[in-house]
């Protein structure tokens, strides 16, 4: 069994059911590589305990990256870099999905939006348009790309020229009974949220 959901946060309405806007516009994408200093949204964490030693991409979640940018780059878009404030908020989440084997967006105790702010990623701080991608059923990254790119919603989310950065994790379910098996979480967003080093993630 496979499912899939989606839903954007943006700052311009986009075609397609489950999109959202917010008042104030994307402000103009920032980059740490450019040397610039961390965005006033910037913060830690809090209820967004997660295993730092897992917050790498494995072969899978890499591959699905690798596509996703291929498959950005033939509509002439850039490519998703790796944010580690964005791999916090998809390994919480992933984990989370797998744990109690459900598959919304809102987390049990809050929204989905309040959960990137928690995990580090103040979005409205810094005017940035946020994205959320949600699969269940496939261990592989390239089936759950496909399924993503199947659905009208997922696929916006792909190929939304706004995000620049990306977390992307898989987590296996606990239980041998699973429905799903894999849960994966792809979270986007538009602005670069000054993240961590990856040293200085730890349990909290």
């Amino acid at each position: 069994m496979t499912i899939a959901a989606s839903l954007a946060f943006v700052a311009s309405l986009l075609s397609g059911a489950l999109h959202l806007t917010i008042p104030s516009p994307t402000r103009p994408i920032r980059a740490r590589a450019q040397g610039l200093g961390t965005p006033v949204g910037a913060a830690h964490s809090v209820n967004c305990g997660i295993d730092a030693s897992r917050i790498a991409l494995d072969g899978e979640e890499q591959a699905v990256l690798d596509a996703t940018n291929a498959y950005r780059a033939q509509y002439g878009l850039q490519p998703l870099h790796i944010s580690w404030t964005l791999q916090r908020v998809a390994l919480w989440k992933a984990s989370d999905t797998a744990m109690h084997t459900y598959m919304q967006h809102d987390d049990g105790f809050r929204s989905w939006e309040q959960r990137f702010a928690d995990c580090g990623y103040d979005y409205a701080a810094m005017g940035a348009s946020i994205g959320e991608n949600l699969a269940a059923g496939m261990p592989g990254g390239a089936a759950t790309l496909a399924q993503w790119q199947s659905s009208p919603m997922h696929n916006a989310n792909l190929l939304n020229p706004a995000f620049s950065v990306v977390g992307i994790k898989r987590v296996q379910a606990v239980g041998p009974g699973d429905p799903y098996g894999w849960y994966w979480a792809m979270e986007l967003a538009s602005v670069d949220g000054g993240d961590p080093d990856v040293s200085d993630l730890s349990l909290r």
